[in-house]
């Protein structure tokens, strides 16, 4: 497939995708309670996957790579993937995060990318 097929795709898809998780409750970070997990899980788990793995509809359609035993990301430090979270331009558009909710998801990803599955 060529890259402007993808590309066009991904954006006609990506909303289509999207769309049924809209409505779903998202921790923000007025929320002290919201667990790392539990930000992860609202914000990052539809293309991401609950266990990290990327093995979601939305996952695969942006070709999103797994988390898990990831050692890039799993040498990283926790303020280090929250940049890297904020730089992905796979991000911008998808999720709206606060600093605090990326930093919480930075923190489980960090987990996420030293399991082994």
């Amino acid at each position: 497939m060529t890259k402007a097929i993808r590309v066009v795709l991904m954006a006609v898809l990506t909303p289509l995708v999207l769309i049924p998780a809209y409505g779903r409750a998202q921790p923000r970070d007025e929320d002290p309670e919201a667990s790392p997990a539990a930000v992860f899980h609202a914000q990052c788990a539809l293309c991401h996957g609950e266990g990290g793995q990327s093995d979601t509809p939305a996952g695969r359609a942006l070709e999103v790579t797994p988390l898990v035993n990831h050692a890039k990301l799993a040498a990283m430090t926790p303020e280090h993937i929250a940049a890297h979270i904020e730089a992905d331009p796979k991000h911008r558009g998808v999720v709206t995060l606060r600093d605090a909710d990326i930093a919480r998801a930075a923190y489980f990803v960090k987990q996420l990318a030293h399991e082994q599955r």
